[in-house]
């Protein structure tokens, strides 16, 4: 299986007995770890980065290239890239451009199983990711994805205020017995 881990700001996990914020948390580290200890080929995109002009400080802009850089060096992705769109401006960026570069990413790896953001929690960037990304899961042009799957983001899911939206509905769980000390450190 080629999977991969679609985020709007970062995917993190709990690594190197460190924790990092995240767009996965428990998925993170349980799912990555099930799938790279299957031997499937796991993927990072991050879409979204932060930079001086957008406000960030360049000591927050160093500890979050640290971040990155020690999840990806624990986790041994098959392959990382950073789309670099702007953070705080991402519903500003015209909708085809984000498609494009997932699209080209998803292309390039065959990727076969998905996993976005929730939609509907508090996060713009995640409903802009999550519909960017799910305009590639189309089978006449991408027939090679045969999996979607939605993580929750247990600190932000939650907090999706929205009326018409029943909350996340989680109908796979997967048993992370095996990794539940490393998860658990």
């Amino acid at each position: 299986m080629n999977v991969v881990f679609i985020g709007a700001v970062q995917f993190s996990a709990v690594a190197l007995k460190e924790t990092i914020e995240s767009d996965l948390k428990v998925v993170g580290v349980c799912t990555l770890a099930g799938s790279k200890f299957n031997a499937d080929q796991v993927y990072w995109l991050i879409c979204i980065t932060i930079k001086e002009e957008l406000g960030f400080s360049k000591e927050r802009i160093e500890k979050r290239a640290a971040e990155i850089n020690r999840v990806n060096q624990a986790f041994r992705f098959t392959g990382f890239r950073q789309l670099g769109f702007p953070t705080t401006f991402l519903d500003q960026v015209p909708q085809n451009q984000i498609i494009e570069e997932i699209s080209k990413f998803l292309i390039e790896i065959q990727a076969d199983t998905l996993y976005l953001p929730y939609r509907n929690d508090v996060h713009s960037d995640h409903a802009n990711v999550f519909d960017a990304s799910i305009s590639c899961t189309k089978s006449f042009r991408y027939p090679f994805v045969k999996r979607v799957r939605v993580y929750e983001t247990l600190s932000e899911t939650e907090f999706g205020l929205r009326t018409d939206d029943p909350g996340f509905k989680p109908n796979l769980w997967i048993d992370i017995s095996s990794f539940l000390d490393q998860k658990l450190k």
